[in-house]
């Protein structure tokens, strides 16, 4: 009987803590439909700034019977972007020794009617013109690989170059002596291609092997990758004119436990300067820190009214901030916080349609992350999943979840009750087992 109390206290213990529900937190998502096994999604700013945890912890996916799923949740990675560039190159003669040919000469001369004859021989040196190519290397962008255009002779024959490169002229290293390429398949554009070019250098001079009959390159077209600018997501802030100390601030909250990198300022009129401090603090103005000394921030360059310049906030969880100015505008400027982009990355189990749900200051850490599970590389872009977006915000828990309650709720009373009597049951258990160990 004491066996059965206690396992039923715990087996409800257990059950309490560990279940998970959508309606535990304080809003919710549809997830679009994919059959991907993996799958992500980008979180918006309405997602960064209910959540309660600054590590994303308060943030799930459910399948459509409410179960939950292994995910993880990352930085997006920065996008490159595949271009191509057409690369100047230079051609040089080069000129070959041969094998020596043998010429023998005859010469017949008459003297007093009698006829004699001379011969000679003589062994001639030959030459064969070959031509080199070299290619100028960009310092910016970075090229990584060549693609080649030439036409040759013979043309169904694999061709055999031999490249060096080098800072300079005087000076070229071989990095590739017997390298194999070949035109004959015009859909094969990886048989024309010299990749992994070392970095930093300026030439590429090719030399044609001597076991092809003519080659004349056309044209090179050198293929880099632009890093895109890491992508934000923008958030306008509410600010509050205040006085402190006999002078004026410009006072606003951190809307969200995730910390923002950057801050801008727009103003409210063109032709307009900003010239101030920025301070900040997680209390109040009396522990403020200066983020931003002296910063002068213009848009007196159009009519258009721009944002300035973003200024880069500290990686701290600052509450308060206050924005000094040293001439008061007549219409004070907006503020705007920059956050990163966050995918959620997780692994679907063929239940849709899924769920998202956010907000929820009772959540624990995750037990299953998707990242120990997972033999992805979620580092690269092409591994990270299907991405889908959410369809309708909805209201799950509502704002409730989103800050403990002044008074603990009956099913926090009922589970801390069940905690006990497991205790008591426990410890009568172990007592009980005592007394007939000691009698023995």
């Amino acid at each position: 009987m004491r066996k059965w109390m206690y396992g039923l206290c715990i087996a409800v213990f257990v059950s309490q803590i560990s279940a998970a529900d959508p309606d535990d937190y304080a809003y919710r998502a549809e997830l679009t439909e994919s059959p991907d096994q993996l799958q992500r999604v980008e979180l918006p700013i309405d997602v960064l700034i209910n959540l309660t945890s600054h590590q994303l912890q308060d943030i799930a996916v459910f399948d459509y019977s409410g179960k939950a799923l292994p995910h993880t949740v990352q930085k997006a990675l920065q996008q490159n972007i595949k271009k191509e560039a057409d690369l100047t190159f230079h051609v040089f003669d080069r000129f070959q020794k041969q094998h020596s040919k043998i010429i023998t000469k005859r010469e017949q001369s008459e003297q007093d009617g009698e006829l004699t004859s001379l011969e000679t021989t003589q062994t001639v040196e030959t030459q064969q013109r070959r031509q080199d190519y070299l290619i100028e290397l960009p310092n910016s962008p970075s090229i990584t690989d060549l693609e080649l255009g030439w036409i040759q002779q013979p043309t169904n024959q694999l061709l055999q170059v031999k490249l060096e490169v080098g800072t300079n002229l005087d000076n070229l290293r071989s990095i590739d002596n017997n390298k194999v390429i070949s035109n004959v398949n015009p859909s094969a554009p990886e048989w024309r291609f010299i990749r992994n070019i070392p970095r930093g250098q300026k030439y590429l001079r090719i030399t044609v092997a001597n076991n092809i009959e003519s080659f004349e390159l056309k044209r090179v077209t050198g293929h880099y990758q632009e890093r895109q600018a890491q992508r934000k997501l923008w958030h306008s802030v509410e600010t509050a004119p205040t006085n402190i100390e006999k002078k004026s601030y410009l006072n606003f909250k951190t809307p969200s436990v995730v910390i923002p990198g950057a801050l801008r300022l727009t103003p409210a009129e063109p032709y307009s300067a900003i010239r101030g401090n920025l301070y900040a603090s997680q209390s109040d103005f009396e522990h403020k820190q200066s983020v931003s000394s002296r910063f002068y921030q213009h848009n007196i360059e159009a009519d258009e009214v721009k944002p300035s310049q973003p200024i880069t906030l500290p990686n701290r969880q600052y509450q308060q901030w206050w924005l000094s100015l040293d001439q008061q505008p007549e219409t004070m400027p907006s503020i705007e916080l920059a956050y990163p982009i966050y995918e959620l990355i997780f692994l679907t189990n063929g239940s849709g349609p899924y769920t998202l749900a956010w907000g929820n200051y009772q959540s624990q850490p995750q037990t299953s992350n998707l990242a120990d599970i997972t033999t992805a590389d979620l580092n690269q872009n092409e591994q990270r999943g299907k991405l889908v977006s959410l369809k309708t915000m909805q209201v799950g828990g509502g704002t409730a979840r989103l800050a403990a309650e002044s008074e603990l709720p009956w099913k926090q009373w009922a589970l801390w009750a069940l905690l006990i009597l497991a205790a008591l049951v426990t410890g009568r258990m172990a007592y009980g087992l005592y007394r007939e160990m000691g009698l023995k």
